[in-house]
C-alpha cells in the first residue's frame, strides 16, 4: 500500500519535472529575475545600486514563481483536464495541494539562491535581520501561492 507520504513525494517530484521542463516557466522565474537584477543593480535606475536591487528583485521572484508560475500552471491543467484526471488516482487533494506547494517552494528557493548569489558576486552586501526576512518571504510565498491557486480555480485559463 502506498502512503500518503509516498503519494505527495512522488506528486512533488512530477510537478517539478513539469515546471523545470517548461521554457516559459524557466524564463519567468530564473532568467527575467537575473536580467532584472543586471538591469537594475548595475545601473542607477534604482537608488542604492545593487543594494537597493536585490531585495526588489528577491520579490519579484516570489510573485512570479508562487502566484504567476503556479497560476498559470494549474489554470491550464484545470483547462484540460488533467486535475480531473488527477482525481481518478489514489492522489488526494490534500496530496495534490502539498506536492504542488512543496514543488513551488523548492522552485522559489532556487529562484532566490540564484538571484542571491548574483547579488554577492556582483557585490552586494546583506543587511537587516535574516530571521524576519525569511519570516517575510515566506509570508509572502504562501499569500501569492495561495491567491495564484484561488485564480487558477476561479478563473477560466482564458480569462
Amino acid at each position: 500500500m502506498i502512503t500518503s507520504g509516498a503519494r505527495t513525494r512522488a506528486h512533488t517530484g512530477w510537478e517539478l519535472r513539469l515546471l523545470l521542463r517548461n521554457g516559459e516557466q524557466l524564463l519567468l522565474v530564473f532568467i527575467i529575475p537575473i536580467v532584472l537584477v543586471l538591469a537594475l543593480g548595475l545601473t542607477t535606475f534604482v537608488p542604492g545600486g545593487i543594494d537597493g536591487a536585490i531585495p526588489k528583485v528577491l520579490s519579484i521572484s516570489i510573485l512570479a514563481t508562487c502566484f504567476t508560475s503556479l497560476a498559470i500552471a494549474t489554470g491550464f491543467e484545470r483547462r484540460s483536464g488533467a486535475l480531473r484526471f488527477l482525481a481518478t488516482t489514489s492522489l488526494t487533494r490534500t496530496n495534490l495541494l502539498a506536492g504542488k506547494a512543496i514543488a513551488t517552494a523548492i522552485v522559489t528557493l532556487l529562484s532566490m539562491l540564484v538571484v542571491l548569489l548574483l547579488g554577492v558576486l556582483l557585490g552586494w552586501r546583506p543587511g537587516g535581520s535574516w530571521p524576519l526576512s525569511i519570516l517575510v518571504a515566506f509570508l509572502g510565498s504562501f499569500t501569492f501561492a495561495a491567491w495564484g491557486l484561488y485564480l487558477a480555480g476561479a478563473l477560466r485559463a482564458e480569462a
